[in-house]
């Protein structure tokens, strides 16, 4: 099937669950809003995690989604893709968000049982061929997402979807221990010590979750890579504190296709300075918005 920009922003044609379906039909899309069941990551087994994330500022969890889905989440994009569409867009199937509730139990204990996701998240899709480089260095929300105590107030969890690794820009991280500038937020002139810089290579159904003040980037890929870097990442935060986004997001529940659609619209709005995306793009993600 072919999918035309502008015929989607002239017509409701975005809003139809068939249109979705037919690209990819081995994903789903639920018709209204339901609640995901329970199925969470057994939190006995992730002390040394847990203990890792609150030294050095970040998590790996290993293989918790299976590869059957993973490979289903990986053609989606792709599908996605073929038809001259952001990744970001793979966000109107179901699945993608069953993943992150997987980790559900994790974000409780790293945010004191009291969270929402935030309607920040998006995929990426790192072409080798063109030397492609994922974000560049920066903190998510910086020294205002930690509390007194050094307690999170938000994190983000990247999902590798493909195996990640130097050759295809895996993700790169300075350590809270080993950042002399941690919690400063020095934007100029900041120069980490290289040394301690920390290259994490993951494969395809693992998660890294970090605090939002930790410095990170996306690495640049190479021709030599025998795959590219596909990925997707959420944000969530404490409930009890001021929102850094609106609107705040229960994860155990399922959104019907409107609301999911109006939030990816409201993501290519809120990132189209860093991509550059078309005039018709920016309309589809007008109109997303305005039907929420």
């Amino acid at each position: 099937m072919n999918i035309d920009l502008q015929t989607l922003t002239s017509r409701d044609l975005i809003m139809n669950i068939n249109l979705w379906t037919a690209l990819n039909p081995s994903l789903s899309i639920s018709k209204t809003s339901r609640t995901l069941h329970e199925d969470q990551i057994p939190l006995p087994q992730i002390k040394k995690e847990l203990e890792q994330f609150k030294t050095e500022g970040y998590m790996e969890l290993n293989q918790f989604i299976s590869l059957d889905l993973i490979k289903r989440l990986r053609l989606g994009i792709e599908n996605i893709l073929s038809q001259g569409l952001p990744p970001v867009f793979c966000f109107v199937y179901d699945d993608y968000w069953e993943c992150v509730h997987k980790l559900k139990g994790v974000f409780k204990l790293l945010l004191d049982n009291k969270f929402k996701m935030l309607p920040d998240f998006w995929a990426w899709y790192i072409n080798p061929e063109n030397s492609e480089v994922g974000w560049a260095p920066h903190r998510d929300k910086g020294p205002c997402s930690i509390s007194q105590n050094g307690k999170p107030k938000s994190l983000t969890a990247w999902i590798p979807i493909t195996e990640a690794n130097p050759l295809n820009g895996c993700m790169y991280v300075v350590p809270i221990s080993k950042d002399a500038n941690y919690l400063n937020n020095q934007k100029q002139g900041f120069h980490p010590d290289l040394q301690s810089i920390r290259a994490l290579p993951v494969l395809p159904g693992d998660a890294l979750i970090w605090n939002q003040a930790m410095y990170h980037w996306g690495g640049r890929s190479s021709k030599y890579s025998k795959s590219p870097r596909i990925s997707v990442a959420f944000e969530f935060q404490r409930s009890d504190v001021t929102a850094f986004n609106n609107p705040l997001l229960d994860i155990s529940k399922i959104l019907p296709l409107r609301v999911k659609l109006g939030l990816i619209g409201q993501q290519i709005l809120q990132y189209k300075h860093m991509y550059g995306y078309s005039e018709d793009l920016v309309n589809i993600a007008k109109k997303c918005v305005a039907n929420i």
